[in-house]
């Protein structure tokens, strides 16, 4: 059996897979490759380990840094705009300017907005 026949047989499985049973071969192909620590969203998010990615970058701006989903993942455009407003910060002071305080609120409200912004669309209060 030539390679394009082993990987069209590994192909058929795994959409015979899908077709059965979504779920759990989606959740064994997601946990592989997506950082749930990083989903602002989700119960694994971790606040220190965005701080860390921040002082990492620390030339970035903070417009910039808000919408790099390696650190805030679901944060777009209308969060980035609002946490920045929220928070009273310029978009393009650099994360290394910002003072620790303000830096912790920009990352507690990142998460904060994703999810009144969540509540706000399901009770259909955004237009």
């Amino acid at each position: 059996m030539d390679q394009r026949s082993t990987c069209f047989e590994k192909w058929q499985q795994r959409l015979f897979g899908v077709a059965h049973n979504r779920t759990e071969v989606c959740s064994n192909i997601i946990d592989d490759v997506y950082d749930w620590s990083s989903d602002v969203m989700s119960d694994k998010w971790n606040s220190r380990g965005a701080r860390k990615k921040l002082r990492q970058i620390p030339e970035e701006l903070a417009c910039d840094v808000l919408l790099d989903q390696n650190i805030f993942a679901g944060v777009g455009n209308i969060i980035k705009n609002e946490v920045l407003f929220r928070i009273r910060l310029h978009p393009e002071n650099k994360i290394d300017n910002i003072p620790v305080v303000k830096l912790n609120e920009l990352i507690k409200e990142a998460r904060k907005y994703s999810f009144d912004f969540l509540d706000w669309k399901k009770k259909f209060e955004l237009h």
